[in-house]
């Protein structure tokens, strides 16, 4: 590890870091990001999603992040992936769901679902 390397604690939808998507196919959650895998090749993944660009696009410092919770929690119907993402240093209830496009791996919608104290719920979408 490099002197200057951050080291983020990741949990990932518990203790496995391999989940299937089909017979061939499944993604890994690594020590830098999400990581999609074709045909079982772990050389040559078809992308690789960081953890700094999902922090970048829900508008959290990436310098602040000590710890990430990520889930894969379904495919829409549109086929996107989506992700469920909290952050251990996270204030208050506050939700973030990234829908990935599977093909290229790129974050298509960011949501954050706020409870409110007053019982009201705040909900942000950005593309």
């Amino acid at each position: 590890m490099d002197a200057g390397e951050r080291v983020i604690c990741i949990s990932a939808s518990g203790t496995r870091t391999y989940y299937a998507i089909n017979e061939t196919d499944g993604i890994t959650y690594t020590t830098y990001g999400i990581v999609y895998h074709i045909n079982h090749d772990i050389k040559h993944p078809k992308w690789i999603l960081s953890y700094e660009e999902i922090a970048k696009r829900l508008d959290i410092p990436f310098t602040q992040v000590s710890a990430m919770n990520i889930s894969r929690t379904k495919v829409l119907n549109d086929g996107l992936w989506r992700f469920a993402v909290q952050f251990g240093e996270q204030e208050g209830d506050i939700e973030y769901l990234i829908d990935v496009n599977p093909d290229t791996g790129s974050i298509e919608w960011v949501q954050s679902i706020e409870e409110m104290p007053d019982g009201e719920v705040t909900l942000h979408f950005n593309h």
